[in-house]
């Protein structure tokens, strides 16, 4: 009795033991995975990165705001995505604004950077956290997607900064990307 009572307990213990380890291992896995997946689920088939993004708005007469005009090149709709990061690499899509052309300036998107781009369409992006404090020196990430899976360019991209100071206006336009397509 005493035998079988010593070979329970190691046959036991092993058991236990193994099923201890397969089930850290497996939730380190699962972690591992939604956490790749909760930070890429865009999918992206075409990026770029802009540095050298300068945003401030304390107030209506002293502000610096980027605008980032996208166009689509192709025949077919786009799905598109902007992401602004600060100095410290925090998202700043919640000042983020889209907006279409016509007769007045219409926000189609607001806080999310995300937005659909119909065939030969350009959109404008803007990053202005208005009535903050928020002072932000980073970069921007834009990326596109389309259902046509073949696609490998889809836009072109420009950037302008308008700012406002007691000393003057001024704006600054630059092509992204140098102007190629991406």
């Amino acid at each position: 009795m005493i035998n079988d009572d010593i070979n329970f307990k190691k046959i036991l213990g092993v058991t236990i033991n193994k099923i201890t380890r397969l089930t850290l291992v497996m939730a380190i896995i699962l972690i591992g995975f939604e956490t790749a997946s909760a930070q890429n689920n865009f999918n992206a088939q075409g990026s770029t990165i802009v540095p050298n993004i300068y945003s401030c708005y304390p107030r209506p007469d002293y502000y610096y705001i980027p605008y980032f005009t996208v166009t689509n090149i192709t025949s077919e709709e786009v799905q598109c995505k902007i992401t602004v990061y600060d100095h410290a690499g925090n998202d700043m899509t919640q000042y983020s604004k889209i907006y279409t052309g016509g007769s007045s300036w219409t926000v189609i998107s607001s806080g999310t950077g995300e937005f659909t781009l119909p065939a030969h369409s350009t959109r404008m992006y803007s990053l202005k956290p208005e009535g903050t404090s928020v002072r932000t020196m980073g970069h921007a990430v834009i990326e596109w997607k389309s259902n046509d899976l073949k696609l490998r360019k889809a836009l072109v991209a420009g950037m302008l900064l308008q700012m406002s100071s007691k000393a003057g206006a001024g704006i600054a336009i630059t092509n992204i990307n140098n102007g190629q397509p991406f």
